[in-house]
């Protein structure tokens, strides 16, 4: 049973081709405070396992030309340190009735 963070209209224009559906996996229903460039942010974690192999490389894809990064150094990032959605893209947290 996977948790879905639902993307916002701005998140939707963001990453609205790597999930069509508005729905982004996420490890947990909390947001936590993470680290970024100019601060503090508030973040989801993108559960990255979840994702499909296509949205993966299109997501590795876009933060690499957004960071002008290599694809390679990227992923090792995600892998190491995991992917963060801010919330200020998410709308509404989905959880599985099951969970309830």
């Amino acid at each position: 049973m996977t948790i879905h963070a639902h993307l916002n209209e701005q998140g939707q224009q963001i990453f609205g081709n790597i999930f069509p559906d508005g729905l982004v996996p996420v490890l947990w229903v909390t947001a936590r405070e993470i680290e970024i460039d100019k601060g503090k942010a508030w973040a989801y974690m993108v559960d990255w396992d979840a994702m499909t192999p296509v949205q993966r490389g299109m997501m590795i894809k876009y933060l690499a030309e957004s960071f002008k990064a290599a694809e390679h150094t990227v992923e090792n990032h995600i892998l190491s340190k995991g992917l963060p959605l801010r919330v200020i893209f998410v709308s509404s947290i989905h959880i599985p009735s099951r969970f309830l």
